[in-house]
């Protein structure tokens, strides 16, 4: 049974290990869609004193706005479904990480239960030894 709980630890853990690099890879993804998210808006910004500025770039302004915002929304979006996916990894992690736990907890107490017995046995044969030698006497 010992083999079968060290097996199941053992799969386990590599569950948790794959879950933790896809965790790493989608924070690192949602960490690039936000560093994309403000590249936008500190486009905008410029687009916005350019226009200010220079009246001829105004007329253009129009398209890039609605271009720009509407990619800002499709990365908004990306975003939303990067966290979602963020927060069910963790959750699997989290019930994987019980898992394995609670085959540590039964894997100690079989141990404890086994090294119990080995003293039992040994402070029995001891007491028989002893009665042994007392009878001899």
């Amino acid at each position: 049974m010992t083999k079968g709980i060290k097996l199941i630890t053992k799969l386990l853990q590599k569950q948790l290990d794959k879950k933790s690099k896809t965790l790493n890879e989608l924070n690192t993804y949602l960490t690039k869609l936000e560093s994309s998210l403000q590249a936008l808006k500190d486009e905008l910004e410029k687009e916005k004193e350019a226009c200010l500025s220079n009246p001829l770039v105004s007329s253009s302004f129009t398209n890039f706005l609605s271009h720009n915002n509407h990619r800002q929304s499709l990365i908004k979006t990306q975003i939303t479904s990067t966290e979602q996916k963020i927060e069910e990894v963790k959750a699997e992690i989290f019930e994987l990480f019980s898992e394995i736990k609670k085959y540590d907890v039964v894997s100690e107490r079989k141990a404890k239960r086994k090294l119990e017995k080995e003293d039992k046995n040994e402070q029995k044969f001891l007491d028989d030894l002893f009665s042994k030698n007392e009878e001899k006497i």
